[in-house]
C-alpha cells in the first residue's frame, strides 16, 4: 500500500481511524488497519487499479442502464443514432490519461526536470 500512495493511506488513517501519524504506530497495528480499510477507502480504490468507488461504479452503471433503456424506445435507436455515452467509461477511463509522466522517485523526478530545462 505504500509503494503505490503512501499520502492516501495517511488521509486514510486520519479519516478513518483519526490518526495522523500512522508511523508512530506498532507495526502490526497499522498493518492491520491498513487491511480493514473501506473498499471506498483512497487506498484500495489506488491498489485496486480503479479510479471510482465501488459504488460510484455502480451508479455509473445503473444511469447508464437506464439512459441506455430510455434511448432504446426512441426513433434514434432505430437508426443507431445518437447512442448515449457510457458515464461509466468515461469515469473509468479518467485513470487511462497518458498525457502525464509518473516518477517511482524524487531521483526519476529530477533527472526528468534536468532534461526538460535543458531542452532535450
Amino acid at each position: 500500500m505504500l509503494s503505490e500512495s503512501e499520502t492516501d493511506l495517511i488521509c486514510d488513517f486520519a479519516e478513518y481511524y483519526h490518526v495522523l501519524d500512522w508511523r508512530a504506530l506498532p507495526l502490526k497495528t497499522a498493518a492491520a488497519l491498513a487491511a480493514g480499510l473501506r473498499d471506498e477507502s483512497r487506498t484500495i480504490i489506488r491498489i485496486s487499479g480503479s479510479s471510482v468507488s465501488p459504488a460510484q461504479a455502480l451508479a455509473a452503471a445503473t444511469l447508464d442502464g437506464i439512459n441506455l433503456l430510455v434511448w432504446a424506445k426512441t426513433k434514434d435507436a432505430q437508426k443507431n443514432r445518437n447512442r448515449p455515452k457510457s458515464i461509466f467509461d468515461i469515469l473509468t477511463k479518467a485513470q487511462q490519461n497518458d498525457d502525464f509522466e509518473k516518477f517511482d522517485s524524487g531521483e526519476q523526478f529530477e533527472e526528468a526536470r534536468r532534461r526538460i530545462i535543458k531542452g532535450e
